[in-house]
């Protein structure tokens, strides 16, 4: 580990888990998770990894939150806005509308009525 503290949180409540997702460094996130860092740890603002890597566009790593580390796409940040509207804010289109079919099938699972989707 070089010396760095792969741990730590700055000020605003991010990780180094909140940094890979916003460069889009899905090796770098496979490593941090391996290490045991929660990727849907989300910061002082409520973002989560997911919220960064959609905010950023990137794909791959929205996917692999997703789908392989298991992050909920659903929550909220403190501005009231989901990944998907972040995404779609972005104007990342394709992204916002795979979220939001992710929104509905983790609503499903966890049996919620929908409320929580911001589509």
């Amino acid at each position: 580990d070089a010396g760095c503290d792969w741990q730590a949180i700055n000020d605003w409540g991010c990780t180094a888990v909140h940094w890979a997702a916003l460069q889009g460094d899905l090796p770098m996130l496979r490593w941090l998770r391996r290490l045991g860092l929660d990727p849907g740890h989300a910061n002082r603002q409520g973002h989560s990894a997911l919220h960064k890597a959609a905010y950023k566009g990137h794909s791959a790593v929205v996917h692999w939150l997703v789908d392989v580390a298991g992050v909920d796409p659903r929550p909220l940040d403190r501005g009231g806005y989901s990944p998907a509207v972040i995404a779609k804010m972005q104007h990342h289109t394709e992204l916002a509308g795979w979220l939001l079919t992710a929104e509905r099938r983790w609503a499903v699972v966890a049996g919620d009525d929908g409320g929580g989707i911001s589509g």
